[in-house]
């Protein structure tokens, strides 16, 4: 099986460590190196990055000229998070934390895809994942579960009331994010362009992986002015 995902380290080679509240964030800026402050821009979100994309819309949804959205907890409600990420948001999530493994890893994540992966791109996933005990930090990380339960009404609201164009690039057999969120979203936004990748197999929680080319294809018809 062909890997889909590019060399961790060809990623990683593009951006640097900045201090930011503290803490050492790591970025990458594939847009212009100018320093130019950025104006309107279209916004594509996945997985827990749907919440920084509501929040954002939340704060100033006139800079958005168009939402393209992936599988993600858009809807608190809805969110079906799976036993091993309910485990690491208890109570006992820093005990279990540094117990993770990439067999477990890939467990888990093997769960909740529609399509498996070559091993290259699981192993990738897991150093990207792991490197610097960042394996460790999954139950601060997953406090996101809490925030949006917090914010779910100022979220929902700035999400279904935006003007612009929406794109839903959706993985059904994803049992987190899956079919079950893209029904609501049929339902409230009826407008929205949706492309449900049913496959055969039909994709699961990370569509721009498990199927690549429908995602890059259905992105670029939408961004492309």
């Amino acid at each position: 099986m062909e890997r889909t995902l590019p060399p961790l380290h060809r990623w990683t080679a593009g951006g640097a460590t900045v201090r930011a509240d503290g803490h050492d964030v790591f970025v990458r800026q594939d847009g212009p190196a100018d320093g130019a402050p950025v104006g309107s821009t279209a916004l594509v979100a996945h997985e827990y990055g749907v919440s920084v994309g509501q929040e954002l819309l939340a704060r100033d949804p006139s800079r958005i000229t168009r939402t393209a959205w992936l599988n993600g907890g858009l809807y608190a409600d809805l969110h079906r998070p799976v036993l091993m990420q309910r485990l690491l948001h208890g109570p006992l999530g820093p005990l279990l934390a540094p117990l993770t493994t990439r067999g477990r890893f890939a467990s888990t994540l093997g769960a909740v895809l529609g399509r498996p992966l070559p091993a290259a791109d699981l192993d990738d996933m897991w150093s990207a994942l792991s490197r610097a005990g960042g394996h460790r930090l999954a139950p601060r990380l997953l406090r996101y579960i809490d925030e949006r339960r917090t914010h779910a009404e100022r979220w929902t609201r700035a999400f279904e009331d935006y003007p612009g164009p929406a794109l839903f690039v959706w993985g059904p057999a994803d049992p987190i994010s899956g079919a079950h969120v893209l029904d609501r979203v049929r339902t409230r936004l009826p407008s929205a362009t949706v492309a449900e990748l049913t496959g055969p197999p039909p994709v699961g929680h990370y569509p721009r992986v498990e199927h690549p080319t429908a995602v890059a294809e259905a992105l670029t018809a939408f961004l492309t002015p």
